[in-house]
């Protein structure tokens, strides 16, 4: 078995990236059980409404997905989702695994596309929201902190928090299977290749 050294700092941070994403993907596991994730959208001559299919993930089980998630969203984590794809995509060239690299470009590509484009048709505060924004709003106002200001917004959205939280749904979807795909290409460099600590040179005085 061929022998791939990289730093203590870097394995650490992969060994934990990989125990964290195994954790999640039983949680999103419990979370994929909830196959209706269908919409009903209904009006009167007092406006529209719309709900959650009735056998869409309930809210413990978004709370506890989100949460999980958490940690690969923030930058300054230490399995922080884009870090860990830049450390492992450099693992994976300098293995000689130019494709799996280009693998886990393409799933750094539909993590950020998925945070960047636009849901259309929903607009608040006079601007539409973007899935980063929607996010956010859940972590920061509801699941992960309680800030006053994301907490409010919740609030004020009335009759489009289930549209919202429809959306949430798909986004949580789409950055789980970017995070669990990006974890399976490291287990197999792992099973690939005998992973060496590289040895530190002391520095000099």
């Amino acid at each position: 078995m061929q022998t791939l050294q990289l730093a203590q700092k870097d394995f650490d941070s992969l060994e934990m990236f990989i125990e964290r994403a195994e954790e999640m993907s039983k949680q999103s596991s419990y979370f994929h059980q909830y196959k209706d994730r269908s919409m009903h959208i209904g009006g009167d001559s007092k406006g529209t409404s719309a709900r959650l299919g009735e056998n869409a993930p309930t809210e413990e089980s978004l709370f506890a997905i989100a949460n999980r998630l958490r940690p690969f969203y923030m930058e300054k984590e230490q399995v922080s989702y884009l870090a860990i794809n830049s450390k492992l995509r450099r693992l994976c060239v300098k293995a000689g695994k130019q494709e799996w690299a280009a693998l886990l470009e393409n799933h750094r590509k539909g993590y950020l596309d998925t945070l960047k484009h636009s849901l259309v048709g929903i607009t608040f505060r006079g601007k539409t929201l973007t899935p980063r924004e929607v996010l956010g709003l859940f972590l920061y106002g509801k699941y992960s902190h309680n800030y006053s200001d994301q907490h409010k917004m919740l609030k004020e959205l009335g009759d489009l928090l289930p549209i919202v939280k429809f959306f949430l749904m798909h986004i949580l979807d789409n950055l789980c299977q970017c995070i669990l795909l990006t974890a399976n290409v490291y287990f197999h460099l792992r099973k690939d290749f005998q992973l060496v600590i590289a040895v530190e040179k002391p520095s000099g005085n």
